[in-house]
């Protein structure tokens, strides 16, 4: 599912609660809201029991690298800069990312005491990359790291997953009923069209009592 269009939906700048934030460009300011989720780590790091990627073999991550905004290079836990190498492209299921590869000297890297943690190859420096915006997910994990935003992502439980949680139990989303793009696509559209005309007649619904928690208990219109 997505985001309702920009032209589509009057948003009043509410904070906009996502599941799961892996690029920089999911980040981007949409209406001046605040976006808030949890992003993805890409790195193995041991300490944190992560399953490594095949294209991964460090036991020290790439959040132990410092980013210098000032200097655009990264320092490494052991005080040294990176240097920027080159830009290369990285191909998404939908997108494609841009990513800036810094390395740091050789030199530094053969005489490391975590040399073993860190590298491989450190004949040719440890390499990390950073993509095009990041400094948004920077941004965004600050943000994630306060009381408000924690207590803002728990109301999850009963917007968003709910949608899931009804379409599922009551609609038989559990699978799809069809083959081939187009009859899903239909599918997912016509469910999504039943969920969304069923919150606009429960919010239309006269409410005499005018209770508080009537809003909450809501399920969030959205999108196939």
């Amino acid at each position: 599912m997505s985001i309702l269009p920009a032209d589509k939906v009057d948003f009043h700048a509410q904070p906009l609660v996502a599941d799961l934030i892996i690029s920089s460009d999911s980040v981007h300011p949409i209406l001046g809201m605040d976006l808030y989720g949890p992003n993805q780590e890409n790195d193995f790091s041991a300490k944190t029991n992560k399953k490594p990627q095949s294209n991964q073999h460090t036991e020290l991550p790439k959040s132990a690298f410092t980013w210098l905004a000032e200097e655009q290079t990264y320092q490494c836990p052991e005080g040294h800069r990176l240097e920027f190498a080159k830009k290369q492209t990285q191909a998404r299921v939908d997108h494609t990312i841009v990513l800036s590869l810094y390395v740091c000297p050789p030199e530094h890297c053969q005489a490391c005491p975590r040399q073993s943690a860190c590298t491989r190859t450190p004949q040719k420096g440890r390499s990390v990359s950073r993509m095009e915006n990041e400094e948004l997910l920077d941004a965004l994990r600050e943000r994630m790291n306060t009381l408000e935003a924690k207590a803002l992502y728990k109301q999850r439980s009963r917007t968003v997953e709910l949608n899931f949680a009804d379409m599922k139990e009551h609609r038989g989303m559990r699978r799809f009923h069809c083959r081939g793009p187009r009859r899903v696509s239909a599918e997912i559209g016509a469910v999504v069209l039943v969920h969304n005309l069923l919150s606009v007649d429960a919010y239309c619904q006269p409410d005499p009592d005018d209770q508080p928690t009537r809003t909450e208990a809501l399920q969030t219109p959205c999108v196939a």
